[in-house]
Formats: C-alpha cells, sequence, structure tokens
C-alpha cells in the first residue's frame, strides 16, 4: 500500500501511512520507525515526492536490518 501510494502520488495516503508508522512505532519501542514515520507525514504533507521516495527507502533498509529472536 505504501509503494502503491508512493507511484500514484497519493499524499492523503500517504500521510496517514507515516501517522500510523509514528504512532506504531512508538508504542512498540522502534523509534527509528517513529522517526520515519514522522519524517513521512510531513514530507507528504508538503507533497514532497522525492522525500516520500528517500524515506521509504530508509524505512525498507531499516525494516530489513532488524532480527527477531524467539528464546
Amino acid at each position: 500500500m505504501l509503494i502503491e501510494a508512493a507511484k500514484c502520488g497519493d499524499f492523503g495516503t500517504l500521510r496517514e501511512i507515516g501517522h500510523r508508522l509514528k504512532g506504531e512505532g512508538s508504542g512498540y519501542g522502534f523509534e527509528r520507525i517513529t522517526q520515519l514515520g514522522g519524517a513521512l507525514e510531513q514530507a507528504a504533507m508538503r507533497a514532497d515526492r522525492g522525500e516520500v521516495s528517500e524515506l521509504i527507502a530508509a524505512l525498507r533498509e531499516y525494516l530489513e536490518s532488524i532480527e527477531l529472536h524467539f528464546d
């Protein structure tokens, strides 16, 4: 949904996703997701396609770096 919204230039959806990420990152203790979500929300409010793309790439990179351990 995030990628599709970015491709379509749906800044309203991007803003909503950023807002949710900001809250959920905080709720689950993922400060980086909180930061990226807040930045995505702001970039979407400015309709800044370039920054939105950079933030999506940073979010993807961060999510790929997370390792979960179940003991």
